[in-house]
């Protein structure tokens, strides 16, 4: 009977220190997974952290693309501006001529009625 409970303990134990090492490789088993997991995160990380920068790079760009293109918009509405107004002063301008072409020829007009009314009335 001793020895059948020596062996049942024996049993029990030998049980156990399978357990335990079933635990010690299982322990030893997940910080290698961690170290794996971990090194994976930090390999997406760096490659987020480079994406991150050229998103970064690129809204800079964008952001100078933007300023420029303000400024060239405020450029051409100041030089349009400054055509209507050049083209208003010019169309007064051939107007002005317009009237001062069309009185030169109702002069000259007159003046050759004058003169042929003249010459018509004047013996030859």
């Amino acid at each position: 009977m001793r020895l059948q409970q020596l062996e049942e303990e024996n049993t029990s134990l030998r049980q156990k220190i399978d357990t335990l090492k079933e635990e010690k490789r299982d322990t030893i088993i997940v910080p290698a997974q961690i170290n794996q997991k971990l090194e994976l995160l930090e390999s997406e990380n760096a490659v987020l952290s480079k994406e991150l920068l050229e998103v970064q790079k690129r809204e800079r760009h964008n952001v100078q693309e933007t300023q420029r293109l303000d400024s060239l918009t405020t450029m051409l509405q100041e030089s349009h501006g400054s055509l209507v107004t050049t083209n208003d002063h010019l169309l007064q301008e051939l107007n002005d001529l317009r009237r001062q072409h069309r009185h030169e020829v109702e002069q000259l007009h007159w003046s050759y009625q004058q003169l042929r009314c003249m010459l018509d009335s004047k013996p030859h």
